[in-house]
Formats: structure tokens, C-alpha cells, sequence
């Protein structure tokens, strides 16, 4: 379980500085965590240890995961 939430937090850690990143070049967050990745700020878009995809509210740049861990941005 440890490993797991571990493995959250670092998604989610790395996702919000994406998305930082990209609203720090583009004036507004992105509208899709895939667009982090055309943007060249990810590789790739990561999935949770269960293999679903994170939560993401373009509106408030926030992203999460179904365990209800949210990583605000603001």
C-alpha cells in the first residue's frame, strides 16, 4: 500500500509541475493532460497503479486520482 500511494503522489507531483510549466508558457492551463504531452512538458501521460487514467479539471488545473488524492494548482 505504501508503494502505491508513493507512486500517486509522485504522479501527481509530476503531473501538477507539467501543468504549471505549461501555464506558465501558454497563459492558461492545458485543456487535457495529453495536451502536456504535444506540448513536450511529458512523455507520456501516466495511468495509476490500478492502471486508470488521473482525474483532470481543466478549469481549475487540478489533477487527482479515483483514490480521491487531489494536487491543487494555483
Amino acid at each position: 500500500r505504501r508503494m502505491r500511494d508513493l507512486a500517486v503522489r509522485i504522479d501527481l507531483e509530476t503531473l501538477g509541475r507539467a501543468i504549471e510549466r505549461f501555464r506558465a508558457r501558454n497563459g492558461r492551463p492545458p485543456r487535457s493532460l495529453s495536451e502536456l504531452v504535444r506540448a513536450g512538458e511529458l512523455r507520456e501521460v501516466p495511468v495509476d497503479p490500478d492502471g486508470r487514467p488521473y482525474a483532470y479539471d481543466p478549469s481549475s488545473g487540478k489533477v487527482g486520482s479515483t483514490a480521491g488524492r487531489i494536487l491543487g494548482n494555483s
